[in-house]
């Protein structure tokens, strides 16, 4: 299977965004699926090609998608390709994260409303807003790197995201939980300005 995936800028960033593709691997395969395993590896600016064939080197390998339906696993591959993308739609995550909460003795940060966004986006957002106030401030830029999820929740509220461990000075590990279940990992990764 390779489907060319087409993108757009989200905002004013000039990279493919974590939750574009996320949001378009469940348009494709549905909201049905489990053990999601998601990990972003570097960023790019061109579109993408998917394939469920494993790359015999890693040099274009934009991301992988791995996920189980009915005890299948399932591994699709990102593949940057040289077609750059073209377009930008606005996008306000300012407004996901406006009323996001603190919790410093527990290092959370909790969102109990949402806006039009989706689960993925809010919870980028929100873990975006708990890294700049509780990780001391660098000079770089924290990238969403990978997530492991369960499931996709369909009701995500409150949503609630715990910094558990920083991985050397570049890599962290946060808890998400969803009306305080446990649902999976998010990990992010600090990168040097550019």
């Amino acid at each position: 299977m390779e489907k060319l995936l087409k993108f757009c800028f989200k905002g004013s960033r000039n990279y493919l965004h974590s939750t574009d593709v996320f949001n378009t691997m469940l348009s494709l395969f549905g909201k049905n699926i489990s053990n999601i395993d998601f990990s972003f590896y570097r960023i790019t600016d061109k579109n993408i090609l998917l394939t469920d064939i494993k790359p015999s080197s890693n040099e274009s390998l934009v991301f992988t998608f791995s996920f189980q339906r009915n005890k299948e696993k399932f591994t699709y591959y990102g593949l940057e390709t040289k077609t750059p993308i073209d377009c930008r739609y606005p996008y306000d995550e300012d407004a996901i994260v406006a009323n996001a909460l603190l919790d410093l003795s527990q290092k959370c940060a909790i969102l109990n409303s949402s806006t039009k966004y989706s689960f993925i986006e809010h919870l980028v957002a929100l873990t975006k807003v708990m890294h700049l106030n509780f990780l001391p401030p660098n000079k770089g830029k924290w990238f969403f790197a990978r997530l492991q999820l369960l499931e996709v929740p369909e009701n995500f509220l409150p949503l609630k995201v715990c910094l558990k461990q920083k991985l050397g000075l570049k890599l962290t590990r946060s808890s998400v939980f969803v009306d305080d279940k446990l649902l999976g990992s998010i990990y992010f990764s600090l990168v040097g300005e550019k």
